[in-house]
């Protein structure tokens, strides 16, 4: 009983702060109401930008890039860890940011059983673990660079309308940054693994107060989300970002991220039955789902930064009108 009671306190709460005049606030609450028009700044400029378009076509790249990528990636990983345990960093990877709690649930036929999208992304990691690209042709190999630098591509067009630059970079800078990010991420990800590993043993170890434990591993997780997003926010985008507002926006995506894919899985879990709709099939439109979600509360954090950035000296609703019209490149152009 006690918890309906705080919730509704909470909400009565916001209500008070975002209504009332803002010279009658406090310092905290004029923290809260600045939190809730930056928000609603930002989700309307990101409408004003098609982001739903642009989100739509990076879950397309992504989907199309899926593979070549992760044989760049996996060419990388595997030649540092070995073969095993590099599928075991896979699926830890993807329990850890929900994709195990996402599954497709069949229809009732005797003897299937349900399959979560980690398993199926696990697959692909394997197939992609075993291209032997000394056995590939020149043709096939071309195709893997070219998928692999679309996606870039694509990326930074993005995320270009986002900070309004009004030009991408020259191909003799794109491509030296486009492979750094290709073969650092993975690194990125070996040194997550062996940390991520270290709070799981050490969460197994506590036998009280495991919720602490717990805070402390989503805190983890949280925080490499944020230092991942802030480094794309940094590099990907063709102009000078500060570090301040860049940290802020990521901040705001990762929370999405880690928050959100969760909650999603929770809901396809309980509330979706996908297999009665798909089959076998469902695996991919879920899998769409999820990255469009993702580059959704990424392009939302990279607004938020933006804004942030542009804000000094002015007010929210001036700086609003004036993104509206400095908008240099139409984002119809990068779907």
């Amino acid at each position: 009983m006690m918890l309906p009671k705080v919730i509704t306190r909470l909400l009565s709460w916001v209500r008070r702060v975002i209504t009332q005049p803002f010279d009658e606030l406090d310092r905290w609450q004029r923290a809260v109401r600045f939190g809730y028009e930056l928000g609603r700044v930002g989700a309307r400029q990101l409408k004003h930008d098609r982001a739903q378009h642009m989100a739509g076509s990076l879950s397309f790249r992504t989907l199309f890039s899926l593979l070549p990528v992760l044989v760049v990636a996996t060419l990388l990983v595997k030649g540092m860890i070995g073969m095993n345990q590099f599928m075991a960093m896979a699926e830890e990877m993807l329990a850890s940011i929900g994709l195990d709690n996402i599954r497709v649930i069949p229809a009732a036929e005797p003897g299937q059983q349900s399959q979560t999208l980690s398993v199926w992304l696990k697959e692909l990691f394997g197939q992609a673990a075993e291209v032997d690209l000394a056995a590939v042709h020149w043709i096939g190999i071309a195709l893997t660079i070219y998928a692999s630098l679309s996606l870039m591509v694509t990326i930074e067009n993005c995320l270009n309308v986002i900070v309004r630059a009004p030009v991408g970079r020259s191909w003799a800078r794109r491509v030296p940054l486009y492979w750094f990010v290709l073969t650092v991420s993975p690194l990125a990800v070996v040194v997550w693994y062996f940390i991520n590993s270290q709070f799981d043993t050490w969460i197994a170890s506590v036998e009280t107060w495991q919720w602490l434990a717990y805070v402390f591993w989503l805190g983890w997780n949280l925080f490499f989300a944020w230092v991942l997003l802030l480094a794309v926010y940094m590099l990907v985008p063709n102009t000078q970002p500060n570090i301040k507002p860049a940290a802020a926006g990521a901040a705001v995506a990762a929370c999405l991220l880690v928050m959100g894919l969760r909650g999603l899985g929770v809901y396809l879990n309980y509330g979706f039955m996908v297999g009665q709709l798909y089959g076998s099939l469902g695996l991919i439109p879920l899998f769409m789902i999820w990255v469009y979600l993702m580059w959704l509360s990424i392009l939302f954090g990279l607004e938020v930064a933006a804004i942030l950035q542009a804000l000094p000296g002015r007010q929210l609703e001036e700086l609003e009108r004036e993104r509206k019209t400095e908008l240099l490149v139409d984002p119809a152009a990068v779907v």
